[in-house]
């Protein structure tokens, strides 16, 4: 099953309060491919971003009401569904009566919002197509082009501030988040930074002041290579004589050997391969590969959102 379409219904959208907490609900018609037997699935569509939001995704023009979860998924056709996502935001006076209690660890987060900027390489123009040169070439040395990260910053008061979680999330360069967090798709979110101010004491309460700094980015942090080498798979059949075999590969009749010009001599520039290995037509555009660098953890286990 999959998704075709989603449309808000605009009579849907309410919103409410009470003095301690505002709330508020959107309404959206989801179109699906096949017809389904459960409710669940379609809650199991959403989930992943079909133009339905998510947990953590802003109420529009309210920057406090975020969405909590799905409160209702309605067949009204064999492949229609009526989904309603709910929203909600304690006020500053939920805040102030949780910090009246005298305890610096029941103060709520403290959450603000930046941006961080850097020059990183890319292969793609803003239409998706490769830049490379008119024989399928990428450029040497690679494009650059500034990037704007969003970068979130919690400041929280922790009872005792877990330095072995927080050296597990920053080990081999910061974790990425395996699955959402705050209606960002698995892998956008990144931790940057997990630092403690300190151990203090306040109205008789120890705490450690603790900040957590995540960076977002849209595409992901898996590192993207260009495939090229000075070696080359191929066929034992069309392998020349003389040409020495420098490795073997799972295949019997595939071969690892030299990458050579066309004087038959060892190449001096890398060659361009194909994701398997095997030289690349001259007319086919340059190949990717895109590598996992960063471990990949559940951010829910900080307790952040």
């Amino acid at each position: 099953m999959s998704v075709i379409s989603v449309k808000e219904e605009w009579s849907g959208r309410l919103a409410s309060g009470d003095g301690v907490c505002r709330s508020g609900t959107r309404t959206f018609t989801v179109v699906v491919s096949d017809p389904v037997d459960t409710p669940v699935m379609v809650q199991k569509a959403y989930a992943v971003g079909d133009g339905i939001p998510r947990k953590g995704d802003f109420y529009p023009g309210d920057g406090d009401l975020r969405c909590e979860a799905a409160v209702g998924v309605k067949a009204l056709a064999p492949t229609v569904y009526r989904v309603t996502a709910s929203y909600r935001t304690p006020t500053n006076s939920a805040d102030e009566a949780a910090a009246n209690t005298g305890s610096p660890i029941s103060r709520a987060a403290v959450a603000s919002w930046s941006f961080i900027g850097q020059d990183v390489e890319i292969d793609e123009d803003v239409n998706g197509k490769p830049l490379v040169n008119p024989n399928g070439e990428p450029y040497d040395p690679p494009i650059t082009r500034p990037q704007n990260d969003p970068v979130l910053t919690i400041q929280r008061n922790e009872g005792v501030f877990d330095y072995r979680q927080a050296i597990r999330y920053m080990a081999k360069g910061g974790a990425v988040s395996e699955g959402s967090f705050l209606g960002a798709k698995a892998g956008q979110p990144k931790i940057a930074s997990i630092t403690s101010s300190g151990r203090r004491l306040e109205n008789g309460v120890r705490f450690d002041p603790v900040t957590y700094e995540i960076h977002f980015r849209e595409d992901g942090w898996k590192r993207r290579v260009l495939i090229q080498g000075f070696t080359i798979r191929q066929n034992k059949i069309i392998i020349p004589a003389g040409v020495p075999i420098v490795g073997r590969t799972a295949d019997p009749e595939v071969f690892i050997i030299q990458a050579r010009d066309a004087k038959g001599n060892p190449v001096t520039e890398p060659r361009l391969l194909t994701k398997e290995g095997f030289p690349l037509a001259p007319e086919a555009p340059a190949q990717w590969q895109e590598l996992e660098i960063f471990p990949s953890l559940d951010f829910g286990a900080l307790g952040l959102q």
